[in-house]
């Protein structure tokens, strides 16, 4: 499974979409990871695309690089004592991560320009998690020789959701916990297509908007896609039949019609740059337009699908889900 391209067209499409910005907050969290499931579950070994991560007993003070290394850690119990910025995301932080710290305050890294060696040194990590981290094999040695460091598995943004909560687990000795949250997640989502049959075997189509021309989905195996696929849903078939690069078609506006589907879902990084694609009268003549099936998302909760994690995946189910339905259900 792929992931929602590579940071240049989803990227280029969000600008630096995994970059994260910095606080000067130096509250800290410490993570509580000793519970009775630990038990016998150090040394932990896992493999990883930079190497081997040995992880000698629970972690105590974690750092998460991504958004979705600090989702892991959250939905499995842990509070970082630091977390990478998100720029997008409104104070920095995804809305279903803040919702998840439930008033607490890690210290916001800033790695939009590259990863404060320094300033996580100071934090003393005896783990540092980078799941999703763009950038990260630049510095890994000087991570690794800090803390473990838990990288992603295979090609970076190709980690699904449930290998990263399976890996994080595996580092804090919580695997049994991390199971059954994956287990309590794949059921909401299934609980969801049950609930919305109107959802089944319908067409989506789903957009960027930058410098001109949409971006649209053309891999049936990106993130986004899947997500509407475990809803029943299935890629536009004009589009899947299109020739992109890292899993984008690049549309003029000449060629706005190729979005529509019996739902069409489009974000960008600039609010106007969206507001003026879709002004456009070729935009608003699309039939899937007309009847109100075209459902407008900004960056943040955009990428709660495009970059899925144990906690934007029930966000995304309460929040985008009935958008979805009411937009399949237009007439």
């Amino acid at each position: 499974m792929r992931a929602p391209a590579s940071l240049l067209l989803l990227l280029l499409a969000c600008l630096t979409l995994a970059a994260c910005g910095g606080s000067d907050d130096d509250t800290t969290a410490a993570a509580t990871a000793t519970d009775a499931t630990t038990a016998g579950a150090f040394p932990a070994t896992l493999d990883g695309a930079l190497g081997e991560t040995t992880v000698e007993r629970a972690p105590e003070r974690v750092v998460a690089l991504d958004f979705n290394s600090a989702d892991a850690l959250l939905a499995l119990g842990v509070t970082p004592v630091a977390i990478a910025r998100v720029d997008y995301a409104p104070g920095g932080v995804q809305p279903w991560t803040r919702a998840a710290l439930r008033g607490a305050r890690p210290q916001l890294l800033e790695t939009a320009t590259g990863y404060p060696l320094e300033r996580i040194a100071a934090l003393r990590p005896d783990l540092i998690v980078a799941s999703n981290a763009y950038g990260v094999e630049r510095v890994a040695d000087q991570l690794s020789a800090l803390a473990p460091l838990l990288a992603w598995s295979r090609a970076l943004g190709t980690e699904t959701w449930q290998e990263t909560t399976r890996r994080v687990g595996a580092a804090l000795g919580r695997a049994r916990e991390a199971s059954a949250l994956i287990a309590d997640v794949e059921g909401r989502i299934d609980a969801a297509r049950a609930r919305h049959p109107e959802l089944d075997g319908k067409t989506i189509a789903i957009f960027n908007a930058v410098g001109g021309q949409l971006f649209a989905i053309n891999d049936p195996d990106d993130f986004s896609i899947r997500f509407a696929a475990d809803l029943g849903m299935r890629l536009s078939p004009a589009l899947e039949r299109l020739e992109g690069e890292e899993g984008r078609a690049a549309l003029s506006e000449e060629r706005v019609d190729l979005v529509d589907a019996d739902v069409v879902v489009g974000t960008s990084p600039s609010p106007a740059e969206l507001r003026r694609a879709t002004a456009s009268p070729l935009f608003r003549r699309l039939p899937a337009v007309t009847r109100g099936s075209y459902v407008e998302l900004p960056l943040s909760p955009a990428t709660a699908i495009a970059f899925p994690s144990a906690l934007s995946i029930p966000y995304a189910l309460e929040t985008l889900v009935p958008r979805l339905s009411a937009a399949a259900s237009a007439r």
